[in-house]
């Protein structure tokens, strides 16, 4: 026994963070809320990223647009020094970001993963390569000291080195969990079977709130005529609607508009009219440019070159709790 349990728990302190093989290849400039910076992160309203608590904090987050940032702060879960299940931070971007493509929250306050879901994790390899896995919920997994953990199998593509902290969509293209670490379990046989563990957010709602307290929106929206914008609210408390609009671009309706009661994860809709450049204002602070005349992408905050392509280390009592899973599973290294 001493001598499997040893060489398991020294994998388990040295396992990386991770990226996704033999899966779907995305288009970075497609899902540019998604950053790089050791591990995968998501832009969250312009100015921050989401993203694993166990990932180094390493300087540089990379955009899309070849434009890099270093965080000016990062927020990790309250919980997670003590208890790892709560593997999530939220970094802190010095200038923001814009971002056209984005994705919107789960409503976490409700516990939306259910057994046999699929979702679709993304995440980069050391190449940063963006790339997509497919996988399957596993329900019958029930961690009593972890609740928060949701373990899936591969059904298209797997995830390693690099991968930790990316988001994992639903059907409805919306986040409900990142991306923790990978089991492999060897049979007798010699085959191996992946299964990936990732942080339900439904467990930690109230910490991405009490941290952003505001809406979640894109930075960027192009086009001329009548278009929607849609906006999610990650206020503390039910929100209404203040929203104003200058340049060439007139608030004519929509969800939103006039509504006094937007509860937490809702989103609704600006319908604006547009013949040029303008402005969307959602409060005194969170603005969206309507075609604006110069689109240079991110405000790189950092100027260095090169790309990450580290990651992060599984938190031990992460891999602890992992081994109940059986002796001779072992965590895949990057």
């Amino acid at each position: 026994m001493q001598k499997v349990l040893i060489p398991l728990l020294t994998s388990l302190l040295s396992a990386n963070a991770l990226a996704v093989v033999n899966g779907t290849p995305l288009i970075w400039d497609n899902y540019d809320d998604l950053v790089e910076a050791n591990c995968t992160g998501t832009i969250i309203a312009g100015r921050y990223v989401l993203t694993a608590a166990h990932c180094k904090d390493d300087g540089i987050i990379q955009f899309s647009d070849g434009t890099q940032q270093a965080a000016s702060s990062r927020n990790d879960h309250p919980e997670y020094i003590n208890h790892d299940g709560y593997d999530v931070s939220i970094w802190t971007l010095p200038k923001n970001h814009n971002t056209t493509n984005i994705h919107f929250f789960a409503d976490l306050t409700q516990d939306t993963i259910g057994d046999g879901d699929t979702l679709r994790a993304l995440g980069f390899g050391s190449s940063s390569s963006l790339g997509q896995s497919t996988l399957t919920v596993d329900g019958s997994y029930n961690n009593i000291a972890y609740p928060m953990y949701t373990k899936t199998t591969a059904i298209n593509g797997y995830n390693e080195h690099g991968d930790s902290g990316g988001p994992d969509l639903n059907d409805s293209n919306e986040i409900s969990a990142l991306t923790n670490s990978i089991i492999a379990d060897e049979s007798l046989t010699g085959e191996i079977t992946r299964y990936t563990f990732a942080v339900n957010l439904h467990y930690v709602e109230d910490f991405i709130r009490n941290t952003i307290d505001g809406w979640h929106y894109p930075t960027v929206v192009n086009g001329n005529g009548t278009q929607t914008v849609t906006v999610q609210s990650l206020h503390i408390n039910p929100t209404s609607d203040s929203a104003w609009s200058d340049g060439n671009v007139a608030i004519v309706g929509g969800t939103c508009l006039g509504n006094n009661t937007i509860h937490a994860y809702e989103t609704c809709t600006y319908e604006v009219e547009t013949n040029g450049s303008g402005t969307l204002h959602l409060s005194d602070s969170e603005t969206i440019s309507i075609n604006p005349q110069t689109n240079s992408g991110g405000n790189s905050g950092n100027e260095s070159s090169g790309g990450g392509s580290g990651g992060g280390s599984l938190g031990l009592l992460s891999g602890l709790a992992l081994l109940g899973l059986g002796l001779r599973r072992r965590l895949v290294k990057g």
